[in-house]
């Protein structure tokens, strides 16, 4: 048998509906959360011409603030880009989420 012989058989899969709840290329088997986020008004205008994810929805825009909600699958990814906003960002909820970021916050001051 030469490599010739060989035939590729397509698969349907469906990307969009596989990657659908996911941030980034990580898909968890975990059931997707509505994450609900409030960031400062500068990063707040940055987050609104550039989305999270493609759930992302305003519930909230005040000259101070802006919260939107994301429907995702709370991942590493999830926590790595809440955490890489700083300073600029609060969960609001869901509280397990909140916890797991304030988790990693405390962990991280305690070594500075």
């Amino acid at each position: 048998m030469s490599i010739q012989d060989v035939k590729f058989e397509p698969i349907e899969f469906d990307f969009k509906e596989h990657f659908r709840h996911s941030l980034g290329i990580t898909v968890a088997d975990l059931e997707p959360v509505r994450i609900v986020l409030r960031f400062t008004s500068l990063q707040g205008n940055y987050v609104k011409a550039l989305k999270i994810h493609e759930s992302q929805k305003i519930e909230g825009d005040t000259k101070r603030s802006l919260t939107i909600s994301i429907i995702v699958r709370p991942t590493y990814e999830l926590y790595s880009k809440i955490l890489s906003y700083g300073k600029d960002v609060k969960v609001i909820s869901p509280p397990t989420i909140r916890h797991e970021i304030k988790k990693t916050l405390q962990e991280t001051l305690k070594k500075y």
